[in-house]
């Protein structure tokens, strides 16, 4: 197990510890929907909207009321008519977005049709912990999270693009750097050892990510250093992880003592 991936089980289980399970896994997921300017902006849209308003809400809602509901939420459109009581001020979000699907409010359709999914799971925890215990692959876990443009509303009061919210390549990173490590939290908590290892396999086993530009800065240093016959090129998620994990090492300014050579 890399550093990376237990960090990420040791952090979801501090959330789960403060938030509970549903409400720390809600807020994960919704931060894999943004890339770094605005994943804080998705954790106040989870904070906004939390799981147990979430779940009142979806009862009997058509998944285009619920994207709307996201929308406002996220600061996008009018109030919905019946809305809930939400918590703080709709979130900054930063311009810096690229690609039509990658617009916040395009990404929140996402989390509309996860809260709709979800809850008839019986909440996140449960839709994650099933999901896992069933998958005999990785790529069998997709389904918790990609969401097609046929299942994403755009009704004349959403005025939204005809794009997928959220594609195989992005649902495979929530797969990595949130649903497993939060699984693989939920069976240490819970003393279930072979959840726990499971969980642990599938990461093992998850295919290569799609390349980022720590990955490929960091490929690129540590393709100076390494020896005859050896590559700094990852073949599997776990070999990407590890890869950010001591490109971080190396680059830290907060622990210059801690840095590691790589020219």
């Amino acid at each position: 197990m890399t550093s990376g991936f237990r960090n990420r089980s040791h952090g979801s289980l501090l959330q789960i510890a403060a938030s509970g399970s549903d409400q720390a896994l809600w807020e994960g997921a919704l931060e894999c929907l943004g890339y770094p300017a605005n994943k804080r902006g998705f954790r106040q849209v989870a904070a906004r909207l939390d799981w147990e308003t979430v779940a009142r809400a979806v009862s009997g809602m058509p998944l285009e009321s619920l994207a709307e509901l996201f929308a406002w939420a996220g600061g996008f459109g009018p109030k919905p008519e019946g809305a809930p009581q939400l918590r703080g001020p709709a979130p900054s979000w930063s311009p810096r977005h690229g690609r039509p699907a990658n617009h916040p409010r395009t990404r929140l359709i996402a989390a509309a049709a996860w809260a709709a999914r979800w809850s008839q799971a019986g909440g996140p925890a449960r839709a994650f912990t099933d999901a896992v215990r069933r998958a005999n692959r990785p790529d069998e876990l997709l389904s918790v999270f990609a969401v097609s443009t046929a299942n994403s509303p755009a009704g004349p009061g959403l005025s939204l693009p005809r794009v997928s919210p959220l594609g195989k390549a992005r649902a495979a990173d929530a797969v990595v750097n949130q649903l497993l490590p939060a699984v693989h939290a939920l069976a240490i908590g819970s003393r279930d050892g072979r959840l726990a290892a499971h969980a642990k396999r599938l990461f093992a086993t998850h295919p290569l990510l799609q390349p980022n530009s720590v990955t490929r800065e960091a490929s690129r240093l540590l393709r100076l250093r390494r020896q005859s016959g050896e590559s700094a090129t990852p073949q599997t998620a776990r070999d990407r992880q590890g890869l950010i994990h001591i490109y971080r090492m190396a680059t830290s300014a907060q622990h210059p003592d801690r840095q590691l050579p790589l020219l």
